[in-house]
């Protein structure tokens, strides 16, 4: 019997000493990984100026986002009555374009809140349509909410069904309420006088109003640019330029972070 078992042991010991061997390697691994956790603060603080290295990089290369809050319109008055007609995939398609035009300055509107809001006085907008008093843009103004607007953090669009009857396309308020410090936004319908769909354009052209940007002079070096007015005679039908004068005032308004002020 202890032949037997000293001859196991001897067939054994190759045995221990590998395991033996496989246990050190082990407890030696072991101790190189708690070594990298030992050295994770380091490690973390690699990552996070990596990290602020990457977001720096993004600012220049992902784009300006401008928040838009969209407030659409809802009354018994035709011509104000956007939310009976409005769908999102519309509503798409128009910031879509509109973001194309602006492609050349860097800012791309993102849309952060589209709300349903009831116009607060359809009878001034009436007065306005049939007498001309008070001017278009001040009787739209009256329908807005101003505790429910985006600016001076951000921008704001109100949609309405038609501006055509008021004798525009479209509008940009500086401030929505005459002689008090309150923040601008622009009105942009969803159909033109004949009814089809409006011109992205249009709600391009409000845009660059709100960022700033004026009429261009009704001259023939401007005839396919963005700002200037359908009234001039050289206007081109599908005009969506912008000179370098241009983007570098939009990017500017933008780091404003809001609309630009009356007088700005």
């Amino acid at each position: 019997m202890s032949g037997t078992v000293r001859f196991t042991c001897f067939l054994n010991a190759p045995v221990l000493i590998v395991v033996f061997l496989l246990i050190v390697a082990g407890c030696g691994s072991f101790r190189g990984e708690r070594g990298d956790e030992d050295d994770f603060d380091s490690e973390a603080n690699d990552d996070d100026s990596a990290s602020s290295s990457d977001e720096d990089d993004d600012t220049t290369l992902v784009g300006l986002f401008a928040p838009l809050k969209v407030h659409v319109l809802s009354a018994d008055l035709p011509l104000l009555d956007a939310a009976s007609i409005y769908t999102e995939s519309e509503l798409s398609e128009f910031i879509d374009g509109c973001n194309t035009i602006f492609k050349p300055t860097g800012v791309s509107w993102e849309v952060v809140e589209v709300t349903i809001q009831p116009a607060l006085d359809e009878g001034l907008v009436v007065q306005a349509v049939d007498t001309g008093v008070p001017a278009g843009g001040v009787a739209l103004a009256a329908n807005v909410d101003l505790s429910a607007l985006l600016a001076p953090t951000g921008w704001d669009a109100i949609v309405v069904a038609q501006t055509s009857p008021l004798g525009f396309g479209g509008a940009y308020k500086c401030s929505l309420a005459p002689g008090v410090d309150a923040p601008g936004a622009i009105f942009v319908p969803l159909r033109s006088g004949n009814g089809s769909p409006h011109q992205i354009r249009k709600w391009a052209h409000e845009l660059g109003h709100m960022m700033s940007l004026p009429h261009t002079p009704c001259e023939p070096a401007y005839e396919d640019n963005l700002m200037m007015s359908s009234g001039c005679e050289f206007a081109d039908l599908h005009r969506v330029g912008l000179t370098t004068e241009q983007i570098a005032a939009v990017q500017a308004q933008h780091a404003i972070g809001g609309p630009v002020a009356c007088g700005g």
